[in-house]
């Protein structure tokens, strides 16, 4: 027995209690409330706010959360899809057209080498006096600037007693000079309505012989006024482009009819029946004006038709 009194008793909750209800006195209603009160207080010194372990470890987790990093395949919208195909359209056309540009090029490359060259027909100039009426053999360009009727007369008389070859053809050009032009630089003394029956486009030049030849050529669409004023110029005609052709102006000469290869003509000739001056209609839109027969059948050979 002495053993167990010696023995430390184990201390419980139950024990404390009544250890505090023999030294107090108080019930155990007494001590619950009191420990209540206890609990309210130490809340109130202390507040805690209420937490869901659950929803805080919730939060923690979406917190901490990432998306998984694996690649996946990206869904193109329809736009996107639209936008390649058309961009894949486009880069096939452009690559078949350059393809056929490239066959068509070499085709026509490889034609152009096997068929014969065209020969380039340089383009008219400013400078001529007139498109060209008749086949000639050379030309030769006579400046109009400041051009007077004698200075133009010595002119030409210089180029026509050089050499040419014979039976050759050559025009003389004046620059930027039209028929009417032309007959107002020497001062013909020709109908008005003659004048206007011309066209701009005329022809001078020489017929190479021993002597070289002069030729004059009139275009016009008005054949029955061209007529009238041809015939009505040959009262002064050869005081007008007389010296052109070297007819003399001395003695006794006048125009007679001829008829040279079919075609009717004048000739200004002398009482021994030579000509000095010729003129006629090669046809109905052609005046000749030259110093033979010979030369006017030979220009009509020569005409452009």
């Amino acid at each position: 027995m002495a053993e167990e009194k010696n023995v430390p008793k184990v201390r419980t909750y139950e024990r404390d209690v009544a250890e505090f209800m023999k030294r107090t006195g108080g019930t155990a209603a007494q001590i619950a409330l009191a420990e209540q009160e206890r609990k309210i207080k130490s809340e109130i010194r202390n507040p805690k706010s209420e937490t869901n372990p659950k929803s805080e470890i919730l939060k923690t987790k979406t917190a901490n959360y990432a998306p998984p990093t694996t690649n996946l395949p990206s869904i193109p919208s329809p736009q996107a899809e639209a936008l390649r195909q058309k961009i894949k359209k486009l880069a096939l056309w452009s690559i078949l057209f350059v393809v056929l540009a490239g066959i068509i090029g070499t085709g026509y490359w490889y034609l152009s080498s096997l068929l014969p060259k065209t020969p380039t027909i340089p383009a008219a100039t400013s400078k001529t006096s007139s498109s060209k009426i008749i086949l000639a053999d050379s030309e030769k360009t006579i400046s109009t600037a400041k051009l007077t009727r004698d200075t133009f007369i010595s002119a030409f008389n210089r180029e026509k007693s050089g050499s040419l070859p014979l039976s050759s053809f050559e025009r003389i050009i004046l620059e930027k000079m039209t028929a009417e032009k032309f007959l107002t630089m020497l001062s013909a003394q020709t109908d008005d309505g003659f004048i206007r029956a011309l066209e701009p486009d005329f022809e001078l030049g020489l017929r190479g012989l021993p002597t070289n030849s002069a030729f004059l050529i009139f275009k016009t669409k008005y054949y029955r006024t061209a007529l009238a004023g041809m015939l009505a110029w040959e009262k002064t005609i050869i005081d007008d482009i007389g010296p052109l052709f070297s007819v003399p102006t001395s003695g006794t000469a006048n125009f007679i009819d001829k008829v040279i290869k079919n075609r009717d003509a004048r000739a200004f000739t002398n009482e021994e029946g030579r000509a000095y001056l010729v003129w006629g209609f090669a046809d109905k839109n052609t005046i000749i004006i030259t110093d033979s027969e010979d030369s006017f059948l030979q220009i009509i050979g020569k005409l452009i038709k």
